[in-house]
């Protein structure tokens, strides 16, 4: 009889850990606990199978490798946190992290698609420092509108935050270049996601929602007036 620690416990078979650092196959052994030292004999038919350490690691790394990498890349992968609508001719969409870095660029008329084409560096770099890449691109392209003039809308996800960093991140950048007039607001989330389905701005949405509500309220005044 030998001595080991019991290492798995199986229905027709126990896998045991020998003294000398190898795993066999033995005859179940009933009753003994993972980890406890047992007396054991192979079994009676054929050669006992034996299972080394680094037999074992050959097939344990992998499995766990394959387990693990798709935890991982879901751990890694940083959520959306906010999307920023940037118009000055070219008119680009911006996907932001919770930290302000930029994931991704999504152009969205043919303008901001020659630009984005042109821009490198600009994943998970901070937002101030994108947009002023953005900013000279558009200055050294000549795409950019008289004077200078920068729209930058922002839709959180959490449309319920009352943080505001976006905006704070932004301040430094009319202060960098006063030439350039920017203009910061922020989007609703559904006025965002309309925008989307249209395929536009939500900036030029935005833009068309208040123009909407003005002209309706002053022709709401107008008829007010000549029913006096």
């Amino acid at each position: 009889m030998k001595k080991g620690i019991v290492m798995e416990q199986h229905r027709r078979y126990t896998i045991i850990m020998t003294r000398e650092g190898t795993f066999q196959k033995t005859i179940p052994i009933k009753d003994a606990a993972i980890g406890a030292e047992v007396s054991y004999k192979g079994f009676k038919t054929g050669a006992p199978t034996v299972i080394t350490v680094q037999t074992r690691l050959l097939v344990i790394v992998p499995v766990l490798v394959l387990l693990l990498v798709p935890f991982y890349l879901a751990m890694d992968k940083n959520e959306t946190y906010a999307y920023v609508n940037v118009d000055v001719n070219p008119s680009i969409e911006l996907v932001i992290d919770e930290n302000l870095d930029v994931d991704s660029i999504r152009p969205i008329n043919r303008d901001a698609t020659k630009l984005v084409n042109e821009l490198t560096g600009y994943q998970d770099t901070q937002l101030d420092k994108v947009i002023s890449m953005i900013m000279k691109k558009s200055e050294e392209a000549e795409r950019i509108n008289e004077g200078k003039n920068m729209l930058v809308g922002f839709s959180y996800m959490n449309k319920e935050s009352n943080n505001n960093p976006i905006s704070d991140n932004l301040k430094q950048l009319s202060a960098k270049d006063p030439d350039w007039e920017i203009v910061t607001f922020r989007v609703p989330k559904d006025v965002r996601d309309t925008a989307r389905k249209e395929d536009k701005s939500m900036n030029e949405k935005e833009k068309e929602i208040i123009h909407t509500f003005y002209h309706t309220e002053k022709d709401n005044h107008s008829e007010d007036d000549d029913k006096q």
